[in-house]
């Protein structure tokens, strides 16, 4: 019996057991980088991926893309058949603005536990989103909120203009 025990004590230390949250795995996407702690962002993930990304500590996608755009439609139906939350908050190129990462800042505070996934088609407005949020979190100026844009994966200035415009107000 005190092997047995051992033998448990020891699969609870190893690092297959333990906690998914602490480390987001890396995904196979477009301009992929951890933005923070759990969350990461990049392009278009494959949905494919959705149960594996769950099995992994993946809690929450969220989908920046706009209606326009081509993506998978029953994309949240997925997501949630994989035992993941989704929200979609569709982003066109010009039309970021501060309620837009208020959104984004809600449901990072009441998603729980697990690892999220924030994507677009390529990670360019993931970026721009997170900088626009973390500025706002952190009380950063407009610069620090571009820069903050850029270091998470933003490259367009018309997207650091829509930044710069948000935190102006």
């Amino acid at each position: 019996m005190k092997s047995v025990c051992l033998g448990a004590l020891a699969l609870l230390a190893s690092p297959a057991c333990s906690d998914a949250t602490s480390e987001p795995l890396d995904l196979d996407l477009t301009n992929f980088r951890v933005l923070e702690g759990t969350v990461v962002g990049g392009g278009q993930v494959d949905v494919d991926q959705f149960h594996a990304m769950a099995e992994d500590g993946y809690s929450l996608v969220v989908n920046l893309r706009s209606e326009a755009e081509s993506f998978p439609e029953n994309e949240g139906e997925l997501a949630q058949a994989a035992g993941m939350n989704y929200l979609h908050i569709p982003l066109g190129g010009g039309d970021l603005v501060g309620a837009h990462a208020v959104q984004l800042a809600a449901a990072l505070d009441t998603h729980g536990d697990g690892n999220v996934l924030i994507h677009c088609a390529s990670g360019n407005r993931v970026g721009a989103l997170w900088g626009l949020h973390v500025a706002l979190r952190d009380g950063l100026g407009a610069d620090e909120g571009v820069q903050a844009a850029r270091d998470a994966g933003m490259r367009s200035e018309g997207l650091a203009d829509c930044v710069r415009a948000a935190l102006s107000k």
